[in-house]
């Protein structure tokens, strides 16, 4: 597990082991970090107005991750959603540190649309503990069904033969985790619906990712986790 946290958060972890067992433990640091994220979300309503407490659960999620998957959305943006480019141009582009105008956008639109659908949603920890498990939990799943796009960084360390040894466990570990936080949280059709949302916006990152780069990055991994948290809260919002 503390393999887990040291890649999914700003907190010290062990060191990546060859085989990925520490995979199995994504839905479990998911839910760690949506808990912080409700906390933060309902203490800061109870205090200041909700679009003060939107920014600021927003704020939290960045900070606790160290805005490593805002990153990855903004350099999967750049290189994914160009027309005309060859692969070998796209995985140049994700490389660079410079953002450019995808990048931006799909940026700004995303943290908006976060820090409106925190000021439009009741607070609750339980949703936020959920949807962040599910979120990790395709983010552990998708190396099984994809080929790794370039070599080196986590895309690399999440290559399929080895994931694929470790699906049944996470996907328990991530069943469990998700409908048992989300099943407390409000209605069915809310829950399956903003879960559904979840899988399907994150799947459609990741194909877009394969049909254009051939495969998985580190930053598909993270732009699809981050586009799908942000579905399944617009689905809560819009059935809860």
């Amino acid at each position: 597990m503390m393999t887990s946290l040291g890649l999914l958060t700003i907190l010290p972890g062990r060191g990546v082991e060859g085989d990925p067992r520490w995979v199995r433990w994504f839905p479990v640091v998911g839910v760690l970090l949506g808990v912080c994220v409700g906390v933060v979300w309902t203490a800061s309503e109870a205090i200041w107005s909700a679009p003060i407490a939107g920014v600021l659960a927003v704020a939290a999620d960045a900070a606790l991750t160290g805005g490593m998957h805002y990153d990855a959305l903004a350099d999967g943006a750049d290189g994914l959603l160009p027309a005309h480019l060859s692969r070998r141009r796209r995985l140049e582009i994700m490389e660079e540190p410079t953002l450019g105008t995808f990048g931006c956008l799909a940026l700004a639109i995303t943290v908006l649309s976060r820090v409106f659908l925190f000021s439009e949603i009741a607070p609750n920890v339980l949703v936020t503990a959920g949807l962040w498990a599910a979120s990790r939990t395709v983010m552990g799943i998708a190396p099984a069904f994809t080929d790794c796009a370039r070599p080196g960084g986590l895309g690399a360390l999440l290559d399929r033969p080895r994931v694929a040894r470790q699906m049944i466990p996470l996907l328990l570990v991530g069943s469990f985790v998700t409908l048992g936080t989300m099943a407390w949280a409000g209605p069915a059709s809310a829950v399956a619906a903003s879960v559904a949302s979840l899988a399907a916006a994150a799947a459609c990152t990741t194909m877009l990712a394969v049909r254009r780069l051939g495969g998985h990055t580190g930053d598909v991994l993270g732009a699809a986790g981050l586009v799908g948290e942000t579905a399944g809260l617009l689905a809560w919002a819009a059935v809860s």
